[in-house]
């Protein structure tokens, strides 16, 4: 019983004994290849380079002296000692080969980890780029946004400080501030139109009564007109007796050609002269145009030539000054662009005159003439217009053209220039 029991504590000291020599190799190989791979890390590719060509190089000198000495060995023991030799070389290398691919591989690791922190870095920087620039095309949008404002017509600046009151000018200190002082002058512009809307809609009231009490004066005068025609009548056996002839279309034709051009005025006279000398019959001189539309005309061209030395005149002015201050020319901007200035001017010169003559000739095989002469007061000439009536095309067919017919009459005559050189000079300044 004793025996077993020296023999069940023998094997119970024997296998803690193993155990703890067991934890004794594991924790001594675990050391070991910590301090392996620590080893690794504190050297470099060049002193494991030059380790690794010194194994080799006393690799190949044993091979060599063994490949010379092979038929003088003879003892094991030299067999043995030359083996042992060779088999610590090849540990050394491998254990080299190993060393510098565990160095290798946490150097990847680590380039890995760097190479990842740079990306993400990057990546970054990128979105940081990619803010800048939208920040800087929204700045960009901001500096080109126009404003409605900009387009407002402003009094001068010198005029709003010395026209708007102190509580909206505040001239201290909107001289210093330019953003402040268009505000201000924004508000006073405000203030003007408001004004300027009550004076318009007083006077459109007064414009609305004056246009009743005319339409109702056109009534009264439209129903006087029966009456005056029946007085017309009445009186006319009257003005038979004593030779009086007051025929109202010969009054209403005296008011037309009250309005026409001198020029055109004389043409009539010449021709009615030579029909009453020679005593033509195939010459019929008519007088045509609206009385009404040729008192608009000139009206019209009078004004038209105002705003034209309006122009002008500021146009001179700011030559002689030399220079506007930028604010001057952002706030006087003109009603009218130089395009179209240059269009007014245009259809002012060429605009003929409303009050025209005609003259229709009588001609063989019963053919009519007919000239359109009308005064072009720009241009300060007489333009002739032909049409011809009652051409029998069987006979001349397609020889008469009205656009070709007056055609070099004279020599040079091509219609191509003005004949009158101030005109010629008007027309080649709107080229």
């Amino acid at each position: 019983m004793s025996a077993k029991r020296a023999r069940s504590a023998a094997g119970t000291q024997s296998a803690e004994k193993k155990k703890q020599t067991e934890e004794h190799i594991t924790k001594t190989v675990s050391e070991f290849y910590e301090r392996e791979d620590q080893e690794a890390l504190l050297m470099t590719m060049a002193s494991i380079e030059e380790s690794f060509l010194e194994h080799s190089q006393m690799l190949r000198q044993k091979l060599v002296n063994f490949t010379h000495n092979t038929v003088k060995i003879g003892h094991p023991a030299e067999t043995s000692s030359f083996e042992e030799s060779l088999l610590s070389l090849f540990i050394s290398l491998r254990r080299l080969n190993r060393l510098a691919q565990y160095r290798n591989r946490q150097i990847r690791d680590r380039v890995n980890r760097e190479r990842a922190v740079v990306e993400e870095r990057f990546l970054q920087l990128q979105n940081v780029r990619s803010e800048v620039e939208h920040l800087q095309k929204e700045i960009d949008r901001c500096y080109d946004f126009r404003s409605a404002d900009e387009d407002i017509e402003m009094i001068p600046l010198e005029e709003f400080y010395a026209n708007a009151p102190a509580s909206i000018s505040q001239e201290e200190i909107t001289r210093e501030d330019q953003h402040r002082q268009h505000l201000a002058r924004l508000n006073w512009e405000m203030e003007e139109r408001k004004n300027l809307i009550g004076t318009l809609q007083e006077r459109e009231g007064r414009k609305n009564v004056l246009i009743t009490d005319i339409t109702t004066k056109e009534h009264r005068l439209k129903s006087l007109k029966p009456r005056i025609e029946a007085v017309i009548e009445a009186a006319r056996p009257v003005q038979e007796l004593m030779g009086l002839t007051c025929n109202p279309i010969d009054v209403e034709k005296e008011r037309v050609l009250s309005l026409l051009s001198q020029e055109l005025s004389v043409i009539a006279i010449q021709v009615e002269a030579y029909c009453d000398i020679v005593k033509e019959t195939g010459i019929i001189l008519k007088c045509k145009g609206d009385y009404e539309s040729a008192v608009k005309f000139l009206e019209n061209r009078q004004r038209a030539c105002e705003i034209i030395e309006d122009v002008d005149d500021e146009d001179s002015q700011d030559d002689v000054s030399g220079k506007q201050s930028p604010s001057a020319r952002h706030d006087k901007r003109r009603h009218m662009t130089m395009k179209e200035l240059i269009a007014e001017r245009k259809d002012a010169i060429v605009a003929p005159h409303p009050i025209h003559i005609e003259m229709e000739i009588a001609c063989q095989d019963d053919i009519c003439v007919t000239l359109v002469l009308q005064f072009i007061p720009g241009l300060r000439s007489v333009g002739v217009m032909v049409k011809l009536n009652r051409i029998p095309t069987s006979v001349y067919g397609n020889v008469f053209f009205d656009v070709s017919l007056l055609s070099e009459l004279f020599d040079g005559d091509d219609g191509s220039k003005c004949v009158s050189s101030a005109g010629q000079a008007k027309l080649d300044q709107l080229q």
